[in-house]
């Protein structure tokens, strides 16, 4: 008796349909991650300050879930900013995100008033330059603060404005300082890779070091642009100039061609 066996082709044909609809099923769900990310990431990192504060001082599982949170969504972000078909725009979006997201550990820490001694004198040269009127006032708790009143200046112009409090605009500020940081980071990195994939993975390393967290979120000097910052910004406008110029030259030649 002759037994035909089937032919291996369908079965084959079945995988790849399968393995294909799993492909078209993750490149759908990959931009869902990082919102979703945001989201319970931020949870978790807002019950780990409400055990901190409730829980006993030996119990360090508020810790964990600090660091649980911060994975939830840093993991997810970099896995998409590692993607090769993502746009830049939506780069330029998680990169947002994530300095925006960096600055919520320092807002939850003092979310009603300043705290750290830094901000404690800062938030008093604006005070007195908004009650005086005058720059370049003497700070009794850091003196050289009299010598550096741009951001106090720029407090005190954005309360005349905005009608908010000092404190107030010591909570929004180094937030937007904090997303233009990354935003910076990404053009210079940008400038020098001419990848926006790369730009943002290297935005993404530098929004992780330790300073960059809770240090540089302070309402403070580390919150204003310094010198070499401002000369990165130039030269980044720089660089985008020459492009451009470069870029209407070829135009120039594009009909010879």
């Amino acid at each position: 008796m002759i037994t035909i066996s089937k032919p291996a082709l369908p079965h084959l044909v079945d995988k790849v349909l399968h393995a294909r609809r799993i492909s078209v099923g993750v490149d759908l769900a990959a931009p869902l991650l990082p919102p979703l990310g945001v989201l319970i990431g931020a949870a978790a990192i807002t019950g780990a300050y409400a055990e901190a504060a409730t829980g006993p001082s030996d119990d360090l599982s508020h810790f964990h879930l600090f660091w649980v949170g911060m994975l939830l969504f840093i993991v997810p972000v970099f896995l998409r900013l590692c993607a090769v078909g993502v746009a830049r725009s939506e780069r330029l979006a998680l990169i947002a995100t994530v300095g925006l997201f960096d600055y919520l550990p320092k807002y939850l820490r003092s979310p009603d008033s300043p705290l750290y001694h830094d901000e404690l004198a800062h938030w008093r040269q604006s005070e007195v330059m908004y009650a005086t009127g005058r720059l370049f006032q003497p700070n009794p708790t850091i003196d050289i603060l009299r010598s550096f009143p741009g951001l106090h200046a720029l407090t005190v112009s954005l309360r005349v404005l905005s009608g908010l409090s000092t404190f107030d605009i010591g909570v929004v500020l180094p937030g937007l300082l904090h997303v233009i940081a990354l935003i910076g980071i990404f053009v210079l990195a940008e400038q020098a890779t001419l990848s926006a994939r790369t730009a943002a993975l290297a935005a993404l390393l530098y929004s992780l070091n330790p300073s960059f967290l809770f240090f540089d979120a302070e309402y403070a000097l580390c919150t204003r642009p310094s010198n070499k910052q401002k000369g990165c910004v130039s030269r980044s406008l720089q660089c985008l100039s020459r492009r451009a110029e470069q870029f209407s030259v070829l135009q120039s030649f594009s009909p010879l061609i």
